[in-house]
């Protein structure tokens, strides 16, 4: 599993437009995964939750998410927290396993389409140095901040 942090990564990215841009998106798309349901209820995504959270904190030493609950409670706030948070298999083209509601905001993707979908198609061409780069760390170090 590869995990991707992108709090920070995403403004970078994105350049000085990123707030304009997650406000549009808001206004736009608030709805747009309403048709998934809530993804953060399915077994699968919750014990992949359970496995990003404990591999978040092996690599990093911090929890990924400060909270307490049931692992169903846990993904549900995972799903919600105000960062994009996604995560993609280890195959040799990977394709994305996970988006919170951030991240599909984000990407303007729903669930399906989303975890349907290479993580080589996540960046336009004009980023897809910065997104090589954050590849080569997050091999590097097990994860990308």
């Amino acid at each position: 599993m590869i995990l991707y942090y992108i709090k920070f990564v995403v403004i970078s990215l994105r350049g000085k437009t990123l707030n304009l841009y997650k406000i549009n998106i808001y206004k736009k798309y608030g709805k747009m995964i309403s048709e998934n349901l809530y993804p953060w209820e399915q077994d699968k995504v919750i014990h992949h939750t359970q496995l990003m959270m404990s591999s978040f904190e092996r690599w990093t030493g911090k929890t990924l998410l400060n909270t307490t609950g049931s692992p169903k409670e846990i993904a549900q706030e995972l799903f919600e927290v105000d960062f994009a948070l996604v995560s993609h298999d280890i195959e040799a083209d990977p394709i994305f396993n996970y988006a919170n509601r951030k991240a599909l905001l984000l990407w303007e993707l729903d669930w399906k389409d989303f975890t349907s979908m290479p993580s080589r198609k996540s960046a336009e061409e004009l980023v897809q140095e910065e997104r090589n780069k954050l590849l080569a760390e997050t091999e590097a170090k097990g994860f990308s901040n």
